[in-house]
C-alpha cells in the first residue's frame, strides 16, 4: 500500500496536532476524519510490524506481541492513531 509524506499531511491540516508512532513515519497511509473528533493518522499495521521486525531483529510474533500491548492497544486521547488491518488473502 502506498504511504504518504507526513509533511503533506501537516500542510493539509495545519491546525491539527497529530499523535505519531515514533520511528514509523514511512507507515502512514493518510488521515481518518471522525465526526466531532479531531482527525488522526492512519498507519499500515502490517508495514509497521514488518518494519519493527527489521529494526529490532525480532520475529513477526514478537513484533505483534509488543505492538498489541504498547501501540495498537494504547490510548493517548482523542488523537490516538488508527491502524488499518486488511483480511488475509
Amino acid at each position: 500500500m502506498k504511504t504518504v509524506d507526513l509533511e503533506k499531511i501537516y500542510e493539509s491540516w495545519p491546525d491539527t496536532e497529530f499523535i505519531k508512532v515514533t520511528g514509523y513515519d514511512n507507515c502512514v497511509l493518510g488521515v481518518v476524519s471522525r465526526m466531532t473528533l479531531q482527525p488522526v493518522l492512519l498507519y499500515d499495521r502490517e508495514k509497521l510490524l514488518q518494519e519493527t521486525c527489521k529494526k529490532e531483529d525480532w520475529t513477526y510474533d514478537e513484533a505483534v506481541e509488543w505492538h498489541e500491548f504498547n501501540t495498537f492497544g494504547a490510548w493517548y486521547g482523542d488523537g490516538t492513531p488508527c491502524f488499518l488491518e486488511l483480511p488475509n488473502e
